[in-house]
C-alpha cells in the first residue's frame, strides 16, 4: 500500500499550524497543532533530549503525524506539543546552553500549560501526555511539582496533576540508557567547536540515583494514572565518520565507530512494579520510533486507540478528581482535622510492588462512604514476611487524599505502641490539644498513659470521623496461658466514638474477630518477579531460575526480599543462589540475617528470626503443637490431615518406647489433634485448605522449622514421620485404596537416603526392628509410584533386607518379607532373571521354616508362578499356579481373595496360549467366586470383569464384550470414582470394543474420556495415557483423518519412548503406526526415517526374525515409491533371502517380495534378471499365487493389554 498523507483538516487555528520550525529561532514553550472540534481532552507531547517540539515528531516526507494524521482519529481533542531547551552542545562557543535542571524543566511545562488552559477556562479539561525520551522524565517532574503544590503558595498549579489522565511514554529511560557513556560522549564533544552540558547526560546515566529516587516518588502518585509503556523494538545506527551518531540517548554529529544498539531497552523504558500498566513495542529504533508515516501504518494504529480510548475513560475520572478536589476545599469540618501526610517512623516500601486482588478487598471495604460512617476495622492477618505492612502503607499511600489525617503505630511491644500514639501530638493541630501534650514525647508511665489518652480522645471528638490508623505488627500473645509482659490488648488502644478506620496487621489469627479481615497469602509468581525485578533491577519475566526461585521460597516477599538484596550485594548470581539454597541453607540464612545486610523495611527482621517469636508462643501455651509442627517439617508441607497420623494399632506402634506419650495423646482422636492445629492456626505458622480436611505449611516456614531445631529433636520429629507415613498406607482391596495412595506419597517422596542414614545412625536398639519395617513399607510406596522412584524403593527395600539380616538373621520372615518385595520390584523393571533368583531363594526358605503349605510359602509360590509367567515360562508357571489353587480348595470353608487371584493368573496365562476357552473358564471360575464370597462392587470382581471383557474381544464375542467391560466401567465409576485408572481401563476396554462393531463415533468419545482422565490422573507420559494415544491415532486412521492421526502417533510415541525406551515393542508399535500414517499421507521422507529407525532398534537375535525382513520389505517399497530404485533392489534383496532361509521359497510373503523386486528390475531395466524371477516365482506359485505383497501387514491395531 502506498503511503500518503492524509488531507488537512479545516482547523480552527490555521496560523499556529503553518509556521514551520524555521520561523522558530527558539522552539521552545506550547504550540498548538490543532484546535480540535468541541475538544473533550487535551493531548500534550513532549520531545526528548536534543529534541525539537516539531521535528522530533517529523518523518522524512515532512509528515508530522500529530498535527497531519492524529486528528483525524481524534477530531475531539485539542493538541499540543511542548519544547524545552534540551540541548546538550552547541555548534559555536557563541552559542549558549540552559543551566535548567529537569526539575526546573518540569515546573516551567506545568506553568505553561496552566496558564493557556487557564486563559480559556479550560483548566479542568482531562490532559494525556505523550512523552519521548527524556520528556518522560520532564513529565514525571511536572506531575511531581504539580501534585507537592498545597494552599496558600502556586495552588493553581495543581489542576496539571488532577487533570492528568494518563501518559504513553515513548522509549523513557526510567531506569537509565546505554550503550555509548557519558565520557565517550563529552571526549569526542571535544572534537567540535562549541559549548557542552553533560548534567541531563549523567541524570540518564545507567541506574543514575536521581532517577531511582525520582521512580520511588512518582510511584505514589503513578496509581492514579493510566500508563502505557512503549518501547523499541530496532537497535539504532551509531555510525562512524562524522555522521549522525545516536548515543545515550541522544542524536548528535560526533566521530565513534560504526555499531548498532537498543539506546532505551524494554528493561528501562518499562517500569516493573507499575500499577494497571501496558506495556507494547514500537517497530523502530530510538529515533525514529516518534516518526510516523501514514495512517495504516501499525505503529500509528496502535498508538492511535491507546490514546482514543484513554480519551474515553478520561472524563469521568478527572471530573472525579476535581470532585474529590472540591470536598476538601469546601468542607470546613474536615479541614479542621486535616494533618498533612507524614511518612516518618514507617517501614519502607519504596520498592513495592502492587498487589491488586488484596488492594481491591481493601478498598471494597475500607474507602470512606458519606452514608456510611460507622468505624470500620480491617484485620490483615498472616504469616510472619507476607507483606501484611507493605500492604498496609501502600494502602494508605494510594488513598491519603481520601483522609484527613494517617498515622503508622508500631505495635510490637506495648511501650512501641504507647510511644507511637503519644508521638502522634506533635503533629496535631494546636488549638486540638493541650500544650503540654505537644511538647511531651518521653516521660514517665503515668504521664505517657494520660498523653495516651489524650491522644485516642482527639480521635473520637465528633466531626473528626475521616483518620486512618494502622495499627502494625500486633503479633503478641495477651492471654493469660502466655503471660508475656510486653503483650497488649489491642482493644484498650482503639478510640472509643464510632468513627474513623483503623487497619491491624497481625500473625494472630484470633484477632480476625475484631472487623472485616483478610488472610494475606502467598504473591503469585508474577508478583514475585517483579519483586526480584525491581531489587536487582534486570528482567526475569522469562527466566526459569528466577521462577524456580519465586516458587521454592513459595512466593514470600520477605524471602524474595532478602535474596534480592543479598545477590545484588554479594555479586551471587541466580544460579548460585539457588544452589546454596537448596544445599545449605541454614548457612546462607545466617549469612543474609547478619547485622547491616538485611533489607530495609523489614528492619531487624530475617527469614531465620522472624518466625521465632510466633514458636516460643506456640511451646509456652501448647508444646505438643510446637513438637507437632516439628513432625510436619519433615513431611510434605502441601496436604497434612489426622488420618495421616491416625496408626489403628499397627506393627510396632503398640510398643510403649518407640512412641512418644505425647504423640500418641494428639493422634489417638480428632479432637485432640483439632486442638493442636488450632495452637498452630493462631500464629499463623500453618494454613487450613478451604473445602478440605488438611493443612499446609508455608515452604520457608517449612524449611526454618526443619533447619532450626536441635539433634534430638531433628531426630525424634523425623522417625515420627517416617512411621506415620510407612505405616499408615492402604492395603490395594480398600475401597479408598487410589485416592490415600495418591495423598501419601508425596510425603514418602521427602524420606531421601541421607534422612534415611542420618536416622539409622541414630537407631536405639528398641526402634530397629520398627524402622526396618518402615522401610520396607517406604519401599513398596515409592514401587507404587511409577518409574522414577524405583531406584528409591529399591534403595528402601535393601536398607530393610540388610537391617532385618543383620538384627533377627536371613531365614526369618521379617527378612524375607522385603526380600520378595525387592522381587516384585524387579518384575515390574522386567528383570524376570533378578526376581526368579531371589522369589526361588524366598521359596526355599519359607518352605524349610514355616512348611510347603504355609500361607506365606504359598503366597511366594504364587508370586514366583506370575514371574515365570512373564517370562513365558508357561508350563512351570502353570505347575505353581496349580499347587496355589489347590491349597487353597483344600482348606475348609476358605474363601480368599488371593484364590480368585489365582483363577485370573491361570486365566492370563491361558490367554497367552491361546487356549481362550480355558481362559475364559477360569476368569468365570474367579467371577463367581467373587460374587459369593465379596460385595458385587469389589475390586477383584470388576478387575476379572474386565480381563474376561479382554476375552470376549479376542474370541470376538463383541455383544457379550460390551456388556462386560459396560458392567466394570459401572462398577469402577461407583467404587473408584471417575479419576481412578480402573475406570479409565474400563473406559478404554469399551472403546475398543465399539471400535471393533464399527461405532467409530462412540468409541472417539470414550476413548477421549479415558484420555482426559489418563492425562490429569497419571500425567501425559505414562504408559496408559500412551497406549490410548496411539489407539486414537489407529482410529482416526480408520477415518482417513491423517492429521489427527498423525499427532496422537507423536504424542504416544513421545510417552513411549520416555518411560519404556525406544527398543520397547509398545514404542516400536506406535513407530510402525506413525510411518504408515506418513506413507499414507505421501511423508515418504517421514516414513523413511522412521522405517530405518525401526530396523535399527531390532536387537542382533531378533534380526533372523520374520518380522525384521518385513520392515526391510517396507522400507524396499518406501525407496521404491521415491525412485531410489538401487536403494530399493537391495532392501529387496535382503528381505527375499531372509524370507527364504525363514519361511521357505513358496511361502506368500516371499513370493510377494519376489515380484517386487523383479519389478524393480524391470524398472531400471535390468530385464534379464526381471525375467528370471518371474520364472522363479512361476515355478513356486502352484495355485492363485498373491499378486500383492503380504509382508506390509497393517498394524493399525491396538497394542495388546
Amino acid at each position: 500500500m502506498s503511503h500518503r498523507r492524509e488531507p488537512s483538516l479545516q482547523l480552527p487555528v490555521t496560523a499556529a499550524v503553518q509556521s514551520s520550525s524555521n520561523e522558530d529561532d527558539q522552539p521552545w514553550g506550547l504550540k498548538l497543532l490543532h484546535g480540535g472540534q468541541e475538544p473533550i481532552a487535551d493531548v500534550v507531547a513532549v520531545h526528548g533530549l536534543n529534541g525539537h517540539r516539531e521535528e522530533t515528531w517529523t518523518d522524512d516526507n515532512k509528515i508530522l503525524w500529530l498535527r497531519d494524521l492524529l486528528p483525524f482519529k481524534l477530531p475531539n481533542a485539542r493538541i499540543w506539543t511542548w519544547g524545552y531547551d534540551s540541548r546538550t552542545h552547541t555548534k559555536s562557543h557563541r552559542d549558549h546552553l540552559t543551566i535548567k535542571t529537569l526539575y526546573d524543566h518540569g515546573r516551567e511545562l506545568v506553568r505553561d500549560l496552566d496558564g493557556e488552559r487557564r486563559d480559556d477556562n479550560s483548566y479542568q479539561r482531562p490532559i494525556i501526555f505523550i512523552a519521548h525520551s527524556l520528556g518522560g522524565i520532564v513529565v514525571k517532574s511536572a506531575l511531581l511539582h504539580s501534585d507537592r503544590v498545597r494552599k496558600g503558595h502556586l495552588e493553581e498549579e495543581r489542576s496539571v496533576k488532577l487533570s492528568t489522565y494518563g501518559i504513553i511514554f515513548m522509549g523513557t529511560p526510567h531506569q537509565g540508557g546505554q550503550g555509548v557513556t557519558v565520557g565517550e560522549i563529552l571526549l569526542n564533544l571535544a572534537k567540535v567547536r562549541g559549548n557542552t552540558n553533560d548534567s541531563l547526560l549523567k541524570h540518564l546515566e545507567e541506574h543514575s540515583e536521581l532517577l531511582q529516587q525520582q521512580n520511588s516518588e512518582f510511584t505514589s502518585i503513578s496509581r492514579d494514572l493510566d500508563i502505557q509503556f512503549a518501547y523499541e523494538t530496532l537497535p539504532t545506527p551509531i555510525i562512524g565518520g562524522a555522521a549522525k551518531v545516536v548515543s545515550m540517548p541522544c542524536i548528535m554529529n560526533i566521530d565513534l565507530p560504526s555499531q548498532r544498539s537498543q539506546i532505551v531497552p524494554k528493561w528501562s523504558a518499562v517500569v516493573p512494579g507499575t500499577s494497571d500498566a501496558a506495556e507494547f513495542g514500537i517497530s523502530q529504533d530510538h529515533r525514529r520510533m516518534t516518526k510516523l508515516s501514514s495512517s495504516e501504518d501499525q505503529d500509528f494504529r496502535k498508538l492511535s486507540r491507546v490514546l482514543a480510548l484513554m480519551i474515553l475513560k478520561a472524563e469521568v475520572k478527572i471530573k472525579s478528581n476535581w470532585s474529590s478536589e472540591g470536598r476538601m476545599n469546601t468542607k470546613q469540618g474536615r479541614q479542621s482535622y486535616d494533618v498533612p501526610f507524614n511518612i516518618r517512623g514507617v517501614p519502607s516500601v519504596g520498592q513495592y510492588v502492587e498487589r491488586n486482588r488484596e488492594m481491591q478487598n481493601m478498598e471494597e471495604v475500607l474507602l470512606p462512604d458519606e452514608e456510611n460512617k460507622q468505624r470500620r476495622i480491617f484485620v490483615l492477618h498472616g504469616l510472619g514476611g507476607i507483606g501484611k505492612t507493605q500492604l498496609s502503607i501502600a494502602y494508605a499511600r494510594k488513598h491519603q487524599n481520601d483522609y484527613t489525617a494517617i498515622f503508622w503505630l508500631n505495635g510490637r511491644t506495648r511501650e512501641t505502641l504507647k510511644q507511637s500514639i503519644s508521638g502522634i501530638a506533635s503533629h496535631l493541630p494546636k488549638d486540638q490539644i493541650s500544650d503540654s501534650a505537644r511538647s511531651c514525647t518521653r516521660q514517665g508511665s503515668e504521664h505517657l498513659d494520660k498523653l495516651v489518652d489524650e491522644v485516642l480522645g482527639w480521635f473520637s471528638r465528633e466531626g473528626n470521623g475521616k483518620w486512618l490508623l494502622i495499627f502494625d505488627n500486633v503479633d503478641r500473645d495477651n492471654s493469660e496461658m502466655v503471660e508475656d509482659p510486653e503483650a497488649f490488648d489491642v482493644d484498650l488502644f482503639l478510640p472509643g466514638n464510632d468513627q474513623g478506620t483503623i487497619i491491624i496487621t497481625t500473625r494472630q489469627h484470633r484477632l480476625r474477630n475484631l472487623g472485616d479481615e483478610m488472610s494475606v497469602t502467598s504473591m503469585t509468581t508474577e508478583e514475585g518477579l517483579k519483586v526480584l525485578e525491581n531489587r536487582i533491577r534486570l528482567p526475569f519475566v522469562d527466566n526459569p531460575q528466577a521462577t524456580e526461585l519465586v516458587e521454592r521460597v513459595g512466593g514470600l516477599p520477605l524471602a524474595l526480599a532478602q535474596a534480592a538484596s543479598y545477590m545484588r550485594e554479594t555479586g551471587t548470581n541466580m544460579t548460585e543462589y539457588l544452589h546454596s539454597y537448596n544445599t545449605v541453607w541454614e548457612d546462607l540464612m545466617k549469612d543474609e540475617a547478619r547485622p547491616g545486610s538485611g533489607v530495609q523495611e523489614y528492619g531487624d527482621r530475617s527469614v531465620y528470626t522472624t518466625w521465632t517469636i510466633s514458636f516460643d508462643y506456640v511451646m509456652r501455651k501448647n508444646q505438643a503443637a510446637a513438637n507437632m509442627l516439628q513432625v510436619w517439617s519433615y513431611l510434605d508441607n502441601r496436604d497434612i490431615w489426622f488420618e495421616l497420623f491416625n496408626m489403628n494399632g499397627d506393627l510396632g506402634l503398640e510398643q510403649p518406647s518407640s512412641i512418644p506419650e505425647w504423640f500418641r495423646r494428639v493422634v489417638c482422636n480428632k479432637l485432640n489433634f483439632r486442638r493442636v492445629t488450632a495452637a498452630l492456626l493462631d500464629y499463623s505458622l500453618i494454613e487450613a485448605r478451604q473445602d478440605s480436611d488438611s493443612y499446609g505449611v508455608h515452604p520457608v516456614v517449612h524449611e526454618w522449622c526443619r533447619k532450626t531445631m536441635n539433634a534430638d529433636r531433628r531426630h525424634e520429629s523425623a522417625l515420627l514421620a517416617l512411621t506415620s507415613v510407612a505405616f499408615v498406607g492402604p492395603e490395594d482391596i480398600d475401597r479408598d485404596y487410589w485416592m490415600i495412595q495418591r495423598r501419601i506419597l508425596p510425603h514418602a517422596n521427602r524420606f531421601s537416603q541421607q534422612l534415611m542414614d542420618m536416622l539409622e545412625e541414630n537407631l536405639e536398639s528398641e526402634q530397629a526392628i520398627e524402622f526396618y519395617v518402615a522401610c520396607n513399607n517406604l519401599g513398596t510406596l515409592h514401587s507404587l509410584d511409577g518409574r522414577a522412584m524405583w531406584i528409591q524403593a529399591e534403595a528402601m527395600y535393601r536398607r530393610a533386607i540388610s537391617g532385618m539380616e543383620t538384627f533377627l538373621g536371613a531365614h526369618n520372615e521379617e527378612s524375607i518379607s522385603p526380600l520378595s518385595n525387592l522381587a516384585v520390584l524387579y518384575e515390574k523393571q522386567e528383570r524376570f532373571v533378578d526376581a526368579e533368583a531371589i522369589l526361588q531363594r524366598a521359596l526355599a526358605a519359607r518352605s524349610d521354616q514355616l512348611g510347603p503349605d504355609h500361607n506365606l510359602t504359598i503366597d511366594s509360590a504364587y508370586r514366583l508362578a506370575s514371574v515365570y509367567n512373564e517370562q513365558n515360562k508357561l508350563v512351570e508357571a502353570e505347575g505353581l499356579y496349580q499347587r496355589v489353587l489347590t491349597w487353597y480348595e483344600k482348606v475348609p470353608g476358605t474363601v480368599h481373595v488371593n484364590l480368585f487371584k489365582t483363577f485370573n493368573a491361570l486365566g492370563y496365562l491361558y490367554q497367552k496360549q491361546g487356549k481362550l476357552t480355558k481362559s475364559e473358564a477360569m476368569y468365570l471360575r474367579g467371577l463367581a467366586g467373587c460374587e459369593m464370597a465379596l460385595q458385587t462392587d469389589h475390586p477383584y470382581r470388576l478387575r476379572v470383569l474386565y480381563n474376561l471383557g479382554q476375552i470376549y474381544l479376542d474370541l470376538e464375542r463383541l455383544v457379550e464384550a460390551e456388556t462386560t467391560f459396560q458392567q466394570a466401567l459401572d462398577g469402577s465409576k461407583k467404587v473408584f470414582g471417575l479419576d481412578h485408572t480402573r475406570t479409565m481401563d474400563a473406559m478404554h476396554g469399551l472403546g475398543l470394543t465399539l471400535k471393533m462393531q464399527g461405532r467409530l463415533v462412540e468409541a472417539e468419545a470414550m476413548y477421549q474420556r479415558a484420555l482426559a482422565g489418563y492425562q490429569e490422573v497419571m500425567g501425559p507420559e505414562h504408559e496408559s495415557t500412551s497406549r490410548i494415544l496411539n489407539n486414537l491415532g489407529v482410529l482416526y486412521s480408520r477415518q482417513d483423518r491423517l492429521i489427527e492421526a498423525e499427532h496422537m502417533y507423536q504424542q504416544a510415541l513421545a510417552g513411549f519412548q520416555t518411560i519404556s525406551g525406544r527398543g520397547h515393542k509398545s514404542t516400536l508399535g506406535t513407530i510402525h503406526n506413525l510411518r504408515r500414517c506418513y506413507e499414507e499421507q505421501g511423508k515418504l521422507a517421514e516414513a523413511v526415517a522412521l522405517c530405518l529407525q525401526e530396523l535399527e532398534l531390532y536387537e542382533p537375535y531378533a534380526r533372523k526374525d520374520e518380522r525384521f525382513f518385513e520392515l526391510t520389505d517396507d522400507l524396499g517399497v518406501l525407496y521404491y515409491k521415491q525412485d531410489r530404485l538401487v536403494e530399493a533392489e537391495d532392501m529387496y534383496q535382503q528381505a527375499l533371502a531372509g524370507y527364504r532361509t525363514v519361511l521357505g521359497s513358496e511361502h506368500p510373503s516371499t513370493l510377494g517380495t519376489l515380484t517386487k523386486l523383479a519389478l524393480c528390475y524391470g524398472k531400471q531395466g535390468k530385464l534379464a534378471e526381471a525375467e528370471a524371477l518371474s520364472r522363479e516365482w512361476s515355478a513356486h506359485s502352484k495355485t492363485s499365487p498373491e499378486n500383492e505383497s503380504t509382508s506390509s501387514k497393517a498394524l493399525h491395531q491396538e497394542g495388546s493389554t
